[in-house]
């Protein structure tokens, strides 16, 4: 069975109560939203169906008994990243992410390997999703004069175009992946980037 969760949390979980109700299914695939996978883990957890989740979607503890992750979490890529902002000597960075679950977990895993890095947030932006332009988030983040801006969405030909060439941005730009529950591959850039 497939059905389309048009990134809704609601329809996912409208989706995966028909999935475990009415179609009896034995497993639960999805969602690459990380909203949706959220709310999907819900229904898993309240009928023991497995979830294959497509999203590295956090969950509070033991809410995820049912549910099994194929990228790596937010913490992982975070950590690739803030190891490189070391390396090139930021002392401070601005955050534009989602205002959803995706977004709030980036932040929560994110912020607190900066600080242990000695590496301060100065300026953190949201947006929604369906939001046609950062113009507004971009600007604020270049005001606040950050060493490295971590956007982690999609809108980045815009705010570089805001930017400038003299600003350093660090792009969320390849899924984590897990060889198993406690296996992680080694962080590899996404070839579709370039």
């Amino acid at each position: 069975l497939l059905m389309d969760d048009a990134t809704d949390p609601n329809q996912g979980l409208t989706h995966a109560k028909r999935f475990v109700t009415q179609d009896k299914v034995d497993i639960i695939m999805g969602s690459v939203a990380t909203p949706v996978a959220a709310a999907i883990a819900q229904v898993a957890d309240e009928s023991g169906t497995p979830q294959i989740a497509w999203s590295p979607v956090a969950l509070p503890p033991g809410k995820d008994k049912w549910v099994f992750r194929l990228p790596q979490s937010n913490a992982v890529m975070g950590h690739a990243v803030i190891e490189h902002m070391k390396k090139q000597g930021v002392k401070t960075v601005g955050f534009l992410g989602y205002s959803d679950a995706y977004g709030e977990t980036w932040l929560n895993d994110f912020k607190p390997q900066a600080e242990k890095a000695g590496i301060k947030i100065v300026q953190v932006e949201r947006f929604a999703r369906a939001d046609t332009s950062v113009t507004g988030q971009a600007l604020k983040l270049v005001a606040a004069k950050p060493d490295a801006s971590a956007m982690f969405a999609r809108r980045r030909k815009q705010l570089m175009r805001i930017a400038g060439d003299d600003a350093i941005l660090v792009l969320a730009a390849a899924p984590e992946r897990i060889r198993s529950r406690d296996t992680h591959y080694p962080y590899r850039q996404d070839s579709d980037f370039w």
